[in-house]
């Protein structure tokens, strides 16, 4: 899964060189080159070393690097890979000048560079990464900001420059001071997201700003998991009941009825058992408030300068900063009801007489006078349409008798406990599941698989969401399942957070395993079957039509 190259390409200065040269003007490019680092205004003062340096992070990393880690993984994307051989000497080249500060040689770190990942190149691949028994990884690119693992991450998200003072200018001219409004940067602009928020605090109080951490400490996922979890399996130790039980008993042996005895035992040991049962409810209840707290405070993986819940969300406008791409299509279809804005600091293209770079906050652009500014405009989306889409889908998935979980990831957060979570929803819902875990995902694999009907996805909350129209099954969000399953009626909200969605879930199979446990619940066969709005037959409890 892991590729380990060693440095000393001179060749491939030219890939460099070519990485700094102007786009070709016209057709549409793929999300992912997007994130090419160097911007246009740049090429006509800097060198192409003084580009990777700025974009790529390089005093960062190497700064990271030599807090004392050893073996350090640098994973690339596909789309970026050929930035990987200058990248890596640029690093070197910084770590061994280190030595003239009188660092020894053996504590300075090895570089090692990853491709071909095991899943997308968003996922952290933690596996490839111990493979080379790496301590730190380096992820470059659109990446998982939720990614939790056993190694120490850091993301360069291959920074461009930002036009901070036009930007606050077109933000002043648009929105009212106390207009609520939802600022997302994109990766690249991340490193003004601070500078904005700072600018925008004094003088417009509705602003929250969306922050995109770029250090992930390493976890324990099964620490993580157990108090995370808001499953909690009930306790099977008996100890404490069974101690109950004789102290009851031993204390009703002085009376002259032998049946008061096994009385006070059995007294005894259902206070135990209630008291369990109690601690245990306070217990999920307080995991639950703990995830609902976690989750008012992010978005998609990114940090709030303020909570929100849904409710308060879906009354802010969303103001993109980047470009037309999947991050906005998602925060847009988890805010239906809200205007959105974009802001693309890319277009219109720069000059070659622009200035501006930087490291940091200081990587800000200053466009010359009678240069045309990019400009902060309204979008018409068809978010309405992608819902409808995607309310089709919860269709299928209602009727799904055998449905397959599909583990997208092996590095984002809470995954164990959504994947625990949707096997206990597909349980009592009387539906057939199939966990598979196939890498990268295509339209061959599924194929395979002729029982299954619908696949749900476990990855990453931003790139969860597929609209893959050429696979044999369809494959929905966990909150789709959810939606389908639990026959709740869609309001039009969606949900991509997992921390937002778990206590949802926990709702929706809690009536069913306490129905399950009653003497007195229905049957499911004795249920009234519902009507298919695709086929217009009707279907069982179990799904099949």
């Amino acid at each position: 899964p892991g590729t380990m190259w060693t440095v000393d390409h001179e060749d491939l200065r030219a890939k460099a060189e070519a990485l700094a040269a102007p786009a070709k003007s016209g057709g549409s490019q793929p999300y992912a080159s997007r994130f090419q680092p160097p911007s246009q205004s740049l090429q006509d003062h800097r060198s192409v070393q003084e580009v990777l340096l700025d974009s790529l992070d390089i005093a960062g990393t190497a700064e990271h690097a030599l807090r004392g880690f050893r073996r350090v993984a640098l994973q690339f994307p596909d789309e970026l890979l050929h930035l990987a051989s200058a990248t890596l000497r640029e690093l070197q080249t910084v770590v061994q000048s280190r030595r003239l500060l009188s660092i020894a040689e053996d504590a300075l770190p090895s570089f090692f560079i990853l491709a071909d990942t095991s899943f997308d190149g968003y996922q952290v691949d933690f596996i490839a990464a111990q493979h080379i028994d790496a301590d730190l990884i380096v992820h470059y690119g659109p990446a998982d900001l939720e990614a939790e693992g056993p190694i120490e991450t850091r993301f360069v998200f291959c920074s461009a420059c930002f036009p901070l003072a036009q930007f606050l200018e077109a933000y002043a001219s648009t929105f009212s001071p106390t207009e609520r409004v939802l600022v997302v940067l994109g990766l690249p602009w991340q490193h003004a997201a601070q500078s904005v928020m700072d600018a925008l605090a004094a003088s417009h109080s509705g602003a929250v700003i969306c922050f995109a951490d770029v250090e992930r400490r390493a976890t324990n996922a099964d620490a993580t998991d157990t108090s995370a979890d808001i499953t909690a399996v009930p306790s099977m130790d008996c100890s404490a009941a069974v101690a109950a039980a004789a102290a009851a008993a031993a204390a009703a042996e002085t009376t002259s009825a032998p049946v008061t005895a096994a009385s006070a035992a059995a007294s005894a040991v259902t206070a135990a058992h209630g008291a369990q049962q109690t601690s245990l409810s306070a217990t999920d209840a307080l995991a639950s408030l703990r995830l609902r707290a976690a989750a008012s405070g992010s978005l998609l993986g990114r940090r709030l300068s303020r909570p929100l819940d849904e409710a308060e969300l879906s009354a802010h406008t969303l103001l993109y900063v980047g470009p037309e791409d999947q991050t906005l299509d998602n925060m847009a279809i988890l805010l239906p009801q809200s205007a959105v804005y974009l802001y693309d600091p890319q277009l219109p293209r720069q000059t070659t007489r622009s200035r501006g770079g930087g490291i940091g906050d200081k990587q800000l652009c200053v466009w010359p006078d009678g240069v045309e500014l990019p400009t902060l405009r309204q979008l018409q989306l068809r978010t309405a349409q992608r819902l409808m889409r995607r309310y089709y889908l919860v269709q299928v998935a209602k009727e799904a008798s055998a449905i397959g979980i599909l583990i997208g990831t092996l590095s984002a957060a809470r995954r164990r406990e959504m994947l625990r979570m949707l096997k206990s929803l597909c349980a009592s819902a009387g539906r057939k599941h199939y966990v598979f875990m196939m890498g990268k995902l295509n339209a061959a694999k599924l194929a395979n698989f002729t029982e299954v009907q619908v696949y749900v996805l476990v990855g990453s909350a931003e790139h969860s969401l597929l609209d893959a129209k050429d696979f044999y099954r369809p494959v929905v969000t966990p909150f789709e399942l959810c939606v389908a399953l639990s026959n709740a009626e869609w309001t039009g909200e969606y949900i991509l957070d997992y921390a937002r969605l778990l206590p949802r879930l926990a709702d929706a199979v809690a009536p069913s395993s306490t129905a399950g446990n009653g003497s007195d619940g229905e049957d499911d066969d004795d249920a009234p079957p519902d009507l298919s709005l695709l086929s217009g037959r009707l279907y069982g409890a179990g799904g099949s039509a």
